[in-house]
């Protein structure tokens, strides 16, 4: 094929006479405007990365953050042994490799550089002879040069940021799960005791004085006539274990009125006085008037004071 203005005879693979500098159309390859457009998209889209790179913690953040988190509830978990933290810790990791999937699908420069570059190729096969080309390929790789770098800068600020955020997270977990204590019995059902007296004392020494008030109320020593000895044996449990406020509202609600309830009543007066707080002592003392369950037990309430 020849030049239709001077009759050079024309390279394969070039749009530009090499004697003339004409630009020669050809049906089976891309027009100068065609990729002088396409190439100026992709430096417009390369811009609009900028302002995201900026603006957006990066994918693999968040996934950093949220294993942290993972890694800290499973600890949690293996202190505690409790089903609920094992599953949001699984919850936890879904979403840190939900986020890295996300990550690897959001290079969004990536893909606009690799579509540049192709444009930058094709104009330098068919149109390198074209000084108005070659000018227009300098200046967009001049920008796309330009938007690299303020990519990779923020990408940085946002690595730093990023590593402060996570050394940050790391000591705030460690501080909480060092608080965590070591089991969690009440959570764990194999191991509580089907024997009264000893599901009792397991939910007093587990720190859980509602639950051991509740295995007294489930059972069939909840009664005005029998089960003297189990209330009685249940106030001492609580005062024992420091739960004197739980211990009067049980002896009100529980005992007082039953059989036996001077006995549970002189328990949490004497605690009181052994505790030195006779003040508490006297005034838990005048809430039993009217409860108990003969009226001269009210009197043998208050000569222990």
């Amino acid at each position: 094929m020849k030049c239709p203005k001077c009759g050079e005879e024309l390279p394969l693979l070039s749009q530009v006479c090499p004697c003339c500098k004409t630009v020669i159309e050809r049906a089976d390859v891309p027009s100068a405007v065609d990729l002088t457009n396409a190439i100026d998209f992709e430096v417009r889209q390369a811009k609009k990365s900028v302002l995201k790179a900026k603006k957006i913690k990066p994918a693999y953040s968040k996934a950093l953050y949220l294993i942290i988190l993972a890694v800290a509830a499973g600890m949690v978990g293996v202190k505690t042994s409790s089903g609920l933290v094992w599953i949001i810790t699984l919850v936890l990791a879904v979403l840190a490799l939900f986020s890295f999937i996300k990550r690897k699908k959001s290079n969004s420069f990536e893909f606009t550089k690799l579509n540049f570059d192709s444009g930058v190729s094709l104009v330098e096969r068919f149109y390198k002879g074209n000084s108005e080309m070659n000018r227009f390929v300098q200046e967009a790789s001049r920008q796309m040069t330009e938007i690299s770098n303020e990519i990779e800068i923020a990408k940085t600020k946002n690595g730093r940021q990023t590593l402060l955020v996570a050394l940050a997270e790391i000591i705030v977990m460690s501080v909480l799960v060092a608080l965590v204590p070591e089991g969690n019995p009440v959570n764990d059902k194999t191991d509580i005791p089907e024997d009264y007296d000893a599901k009792v004392e397991y939910y007093i020494n587990s720190s859980d004085p509602t639950s051991a008030i509740d295995v007294y109320v489930k059972s069939e020593y909840n009664n005005e006539f029998i089960g003297a000895d189990k209330r009685k044996a249940l106030c001492e449990l609580l005062c024992n274990g420091g739960y004197a406020d739980e211990a009067e509202s049980y002896f009100k609600d529980r005992c007082a009125g039953y059989s036996g309830d001077l006995d549970c009543a002189t328990v949490i007066v004497k605690y009181y006085i052994r505790k030195g707080e006779k003040d508490k002592a006297s005034e838990f003392a005048v809430s039993c008037e009217g409860l108990m369950r003969y009226k001269s037990d009210e009197e043998k309430i208050k000569k222990l004071l």
